[in-house]
């Protein structure tokens, strides 16, 4: 049976979504999401300061990328490049956690490794042509670990006159 639920972000209201559960509606929503400028942007971005590329670079010690100040970051690009160790490191990390971001879509992960290799191979702007899956997929992991949005939640809208959404406890 369908049913209704609304999509929020911390208290903003995103969505109204009509589906069967929980877990489809956020499909639902996903799958009418995946075409926006900014979404696009955030995943076809290949700077390490932005973008889903950044969630990868880090290691057991932590991102690869400080900020030493506001105009300042390091990044890999400022490691001795003659270092074929650190540089073999710093992939070998990389590939992990986007394995690891996809471990239960293996072939995701897959994907978005051979856009990517491409992409430095031939030193050309990340593939914008993914799957509608991988789109739709990552969308979802982005709202789960609370990347895309701050504090997103679902609640199902029952068949009551009245629902109290919110309760800010005023006196």
């Amino acid at each position: 049976m369908k049913k209704q639920f609304l999509l929020l972000d911390v208290d903003k209201p995103l969505a109204i979504v009509t589906a069967t559960s929980e877990k489809k509606a956020v499909h639902n929503y996903a799958v009418e999401n995946i075409n926006l400028d900014s979404f696009r942007k955030y995943i076809h971005s290949t700077d390490y300061n932005y973008g889903l590329l950044n969630l990868f670079y880090y290691d057991k010690n932590g991102k690869y990328l400080r900020k030493l100040s506001d105009n300042i970051t390091v990044a890999p690009e400022e490691f001795d490049i003659k270092d074929i160790d650190i540089l073999t490191s710093i992939l070998d990390n990389v590939t992990e956690n986007i394995k690891v971001f996809w471990e239960d879509k293996p072939k995701l992960a897959k994907e978005y490794l051979n856009k990517l290799e491409r992409s430095q191979f031939e030193n050309l702007p990340l593939s914008k042509i993914f799957t509608d899956e991988f789109y739709i997929e990552t969308f979802k992991k982005l709202i789960s670990r609370g990347i895309w949005f701050q504090d997103f939640s679902v609640i199902e809208i029952t068949n009551a006159s009245y629902q109290q959404i919110f309760n800010d406890n005023r006196p």
